[in-house]
């Protein structure tokens, strides 16, 4: 399913004139990061989230 998805994604992106697609994922998705790489994504960076109690 989700390869479907993606591919879909990409053909109308293409479509559309866009030059790439850019994902969000938390780092606890370890799964979904493997799926990611397995279909071409490379990963570009890693965010990190902070916060300041008051």
């Amino acid at each position: 399913m989700g390869q479907k998805l993606m591919r879909k994604s990409k053909e109308w992106a293409k479509k559309e004139g866009y030059q790439e697609i850019r994902l969000r994922s938390g780092d606890q998705r370890k799964e979904a990061h493997n799926f990611y790489e397995s279909i071409g994504c490379k990963n570009i960076n890693w965010q990190q989230l902070f916060k300041l109690e008051l």
